[in-house]
């Protein structure tokens, strides 16, 4: 049974995930403020589960309590 948790996703699919730029899915993982990625030579993945953890760092009840996180 395949679970949504171990799918890998491509640079595009975060991006369509997260509803974000591909670009700014790129310099997330060049200033180190996304989630965690594999490099395969010139391939790119995100394991969901990574993408999800990331996600969920980001959740605030105010914009109050995400500025004090400094995002």
């Amino acid at each position: 049974m395949h679970n949504i948790q171990d799918e890998y996703l491509t640079t595009p699919q975060y991006a369509k995930l997260t509803h974000q730029s591909i670009r700014t899915c790129e310099r997330q993982r060049m200033d180190g403020t996304g989630p965690k990625f594999i490099r395969l030579g010139r391939k790119i993945l995100y394991l969901r589960k990574d993408v999800d953890t990331w996600l969920e760092s980001r959740k605030f009840e105010n914009t109050a309590e995400a500025k004090a996180a400094g995002i």
